[in-house]
């Protein structure tokens, strides 16, 4: 029975990256702290790109409590719901002047965010509703020469592959290669495109009273 495939270290995507603008460009160096900038760039896209990193954070309204703390604040909070029902989203701003007009509480209709808060407008004036937030919180950062990517193993080439394309495009004459480059990235990343799952367990919001 083959040995199971946990997929590719950080040191190891950096050994092929290395070895490629080698092998391409055999008398230039190559700067090693950039190399790990561009895969922890290309580490990112491909977890955007395959929506991976999502999850939800829920808990309730609390009554006439309009903000509250997104505790471990998500890289991008996409939608949010009370009771199920879609709330709309609009700036910060957008919501103050609203409550100028409107400074009570009823049923929210909207939200912001500012920060690590989320707000609701207008306050909920019932207690215990279900406030549940779907974001996009954005892959571990690649640290250590041990550490693996979050998405599944047999897309880690495309990591690596991606990277490529974007070191490539930041050299001057490079523009065709990159290209190519970036065209075997989207072939590497297709397969998983479609699947759209949720792959972070839920986490809690604490509500905050407000002062």
């Amino acid at each position: 029975m083959p040995a199971r495939y946990d997929g590719l270290t950080f040191l190891e995507m950096k050994q092929m990256l290395w070895s490629a603008m080698r092998e391409a460009f055999p008398t230039v160096g190559a700067d090693k702290t950039a190399m790990e900038t561009y895969l922890r760039v290309a580490n990112a896209e491909v977890d955007a790109r395959l929506s991976y990193s999502m999850g939800t954070y829920s808990t309730v309204t609390v009554a006439d409590q309009s903000s509250y703390t997104l505790y471990d604040a998500p890289a991008q909070v996409l939608y949010v719901t009370l009771d199920g029902a879609l709330l709309a989203h609009v700036s910060f701003q957008q919501l103050l002047e609203h409550k100028g007009t409107y400074d009570g509480s009823g049923t929210p209709s909207m939200w912001a965010r500012f920060g690590a808060d989320l707000y609701l407008q207008p306050a909920p004036e019932t207690a215990g509703k279900a406030i549940v937030v779907y974001m996009y919180q954005g892959p571990p950062l690649l640290s250590a020469d041990a550490d693996v990517p979050a998405v599944p193993a047999q897309y880690h080439h495309a990591i690596v592959t991606c990277a490529l394309s974007h070191l490539l495009n930041d050299i001057p004459g490079q523009e065709n290669k990159a290209s190519l480059y970036q065209q075997k990235f989207e072939a590497e990343l297709a397969p998983l495109l479609s699947l759209g799952e949720i792959h972070r367990e839920p986490q809690r919001i604490e509500p905050r009273r407000e002062k």
